[in-house]
């Protein structure tokens, strides 16, 4: 029930986005107040960095080798820890996040107000992708890393989205129809994928053990262990108090899974 209550969710959240993404289409670029107002940010932002026409900048001499190092490194983040739903996920929103933002803005108009170039620009492909890679990779590294992953994938994003208004490639209203189409490629693929393969916890409450190899242990297993060790360590005259006995000899159980000495005075 709850994993079916996470994929609704998560679902209806996607469609939210999208829904959001059209919204912003239809307020930013549909209507001549929402293109004044987009052209005249665009304007002021890229007056700041001493843009007066569009250019290409720094931005467009890196954006290729930063998106080929993104996606280098979520490649690489797959593989050493294989699985298929973990592939299936990051394709979903990296392909997603791209193929939103083409047909969007293939498939939408600009409408003539007379307000800067008539070619529709909505949503931001630039900040589509990048942003659909910062969201696959941080989904893809281990928890204990996916805070300062997706940490540095905002910066990266804030800056891209930045620039691509600065150099006046995109308006406003685009970066913020790129960031939606991304956020709902993600959600969608966390409808279907939400079960991370590292997210399983044990009756207590604590993270699952790991092997030397660092893959996650069954429950079952490790259930099974520690009956067993409890007929092995059970001394036979029952000088231990039983409830601690399980204690120990869990702790012992984990140790010979692992092949790794533990000091059970430290537990």
């Amino acid at each position: 029930m709850a994993n079916s209550t996470t994929s609704v969710r998560a679902g209806v959240g996607a469609a939210g986005l999208l829904g959001a993404a059209l919204a912003a289409y239809l307020v930013g670029v549909g209507t001549y107040v929402g293109q004044r107002a987009d052209q005249t940010v665009m304007t002021v932002v890229s007056g700041a960095f001493g843009v007066r026409a569009p250019t290409s900048g720094i931005l467009g001499e890196v954006q290729v080798p930063a998106v080929v190092a993104l996606g280098a490194a979520l490649v690489i983040a797959c593989l050493r820890r294989p699985m298929r739903r973990r592939f299936a996920h990051a394709l979903v929103v990296v392909l997603g996040s791209i193929g939103g933002a083409i047909v969007l803005k293939y498939g939408l108009a600009r409408p003539g107000f007379g307000v800067g170039p008539i070619s529709n620009s909505f949503p931001s492909n630039t900040v589509a992708v990048f942003a659909g890679l910062a969201l696959a990779l941080a989904a893809a590294v281990p928890r204990t890393a996916r805070r300062w992953t997706a940490a540095g994938g905002t910066v990266v994003v804030a800056a891209v989205s930045t620039g691509v208004i600065a150099l006046q490639w995109h308006r406003p209203s685009d970066v913020v129809g790129g960031l939606l189409v991304a956020g709902a490629a993600a959600a969608a693929a966390h409808a279907w994928f939400h079960e991370a393969p590292d997210s399983r916890f044990t009756p207590s409450g604590t993270s699952a053990a790991t092997d030397p190899a660092g893959d996650p242990l069954g429950n079952t297993q490790l259930r099974a262990a520690d009956g067993a060790a409890r007929d092995d360590c059970a001394p036979p005259g029952g000088c231990v108090p039983e409830q601690h006995i399980g204690g120990l000899c869990g702790v012992a159980a984990r140790s010979r899974i692992s092949e790794r000495p533990v000091d059970i005075a430290a537990h």
